[in-house]
């Protein structure tokens, strides 16, 4: 799109893909949380994808989220009519740590649907002095495009 960079990880991240992948699909609704089990969580590669009801899609252009950004939203606890959706990793059994990545679809000033990347450390570490806010930028979308995300675990670390 020329707006934006793109990198990957180094080739030494594929040994994270070395078992049988998890491979599950769901129909979301909204406030849902769909649990995904897995053996060891200390390091991980994730891939999900999302389709986007068409017809929801096409409701964004009522929307009031106009001008969202990541940083001032709230959060992953801020709703709207197409967001938050994404992944929750790094989660304790009570879900009193977590870390959310998702997207949030808004209107932007063109009022055309916006879509928002973000990541919500607030509620990432209940230690004191941790630095914990929400970043994330507007991303491309291409027409009958997924919404698709990779983020790799590190122990703490969190990319996306």
């Amino acid at each position: 799109t020329g707006t934006h960079l793109l990198q990957w990880p180094v080739e030494e991240i594929e040994s994270l893909r070395a078992g049988d992948p998890i491979v599950k699909q769901v129909n979301l609704q909204p406030g849902s949380i769909e649990l995904l089990h897995v053996d060891s969580a200390a390091e991980l590669d994730i891939e999900a994808s999302f389709e986007v009801d068409k017809v929801a899609l096409q409701g964004i252009i009522e929307a009031d989220h106009v001008g969202f950004s990541c940083s001032t939203s709230g959060g992953a606890a801020s709703r709207g009519i197409l967001g938050p959706f994404g992944v929750v990793v790094i989660a304790d059994q009570t879900l009193s740590e977590l870390t959310p990545v998702y997207f949030f679809i808004s209107k932007g000033a063109d009022g055309r649907a916006e879509t928002h990347f973000c990541a919500d450390q607030t509620r990432s570490s209940e230690a004191p002095g941790v630095a914990k806010r929400v970043y994330g930028s507007s991303v491309p979308v291409l027409d009958g495009e997924k919404h698709s995300m990779r983020l790799l675990v590190d122990h703490s670390i969190v990319e996306s």
